[in-house]
């Protein structure tokens, strides 16, 4: 970060809401590791991980409904879907489980194929939504992934490029996330993500099927 003037500039020095596991790279990447945090969740015990990045490669359609254009990845859904359930499993009720998109009309297609499968709705939504709000868990459905009409990283829109949007996603929860995503497309792009990945998998936090290596990290 860049140099700030003490006189203008309110740091934001504790965090109230979060584990460390999930928001001690936020620190370091956003807030040049000055965070500190309660210490509510740092005995926890729970055999979830903290942090886990769920690969996945879908494809991203750009979809039109009421005259609004988002985007939905179906096979991404689908694994969201999944999460939350494994959520429900370990014992968390729907108030306690979150879902976050970048995409409007991603978190439509969670929410109804949730309906349609019987399942309890958690709570879903985006910035609006979670403001000032908190879970437990929180699963993050990126969306972006390899598109039926995008040739670069930037032609897809949402997360990358936006690390404060992505910090305000992964704070929501104080105990549990679950990234949905593609990390061979967007996310090396990206020195939020780049930094996150590699650092909270270096320090144990984050439950990776994919090596450093592999991802050029």
């Amino acid at each position: 970060m860049s140099a700030r003037d003490p006189r203008y500039v309110s740091v934001l020095r504790k965090d109230y809401r979060s584990s460390p596991q999930i928001m001690s790279t936020s620190s370091a990447v956003l807030y040049d590791s000055e965070m500190t945090f309660s210490g509510r969740y740092e005995a926890d015990n729970s055999p979830l991980p903290p942090l886990q990045f769920l690969q996945v490669d879908g494809i991203v359609k750009l979809r039109v409904l009421g005259g609004v254009a988002s985007y939905v990845n179906v096979i991404e859904m689908r694994m969201v879907v999944q999460q939350v359930q494994s959520f429900y499993a370990a014992g968390l009720k729907p108030q306690e489980v979150g879902v976050f998109s970048p995409a409007v009309r991603q978190l439509q297609l969670i929410r109804d194929e949730l309906v349609k499968i019987n399942v309890p709705v958690p709570v879903i939504g985006h910035v609006d939504e979670f403001l000032g709000g908190e879970v437990i868990a929180l699963v993050i459905s990126c969306v972006q992934s390899y598109s039926e009409w995008a040739k670069e990283p930037e032609d897809v829109v949402g997360f990358i490029g936006h690390p404060e949007l992505s910090n305000f996603a992964i704070s929501r929860a104080r105990r549990f996330v679950s990234i949905v995503g593609n990390l061979k497309f967007p996310h090396r792009e990206d020195l939020f993500w780049r930094l996150f990945l590699r650092d909270s998998t270096r320090k144990g936090y984050l439950s990776l099927d994919m090596t450093l290596t592999m991802l050029d990290l």
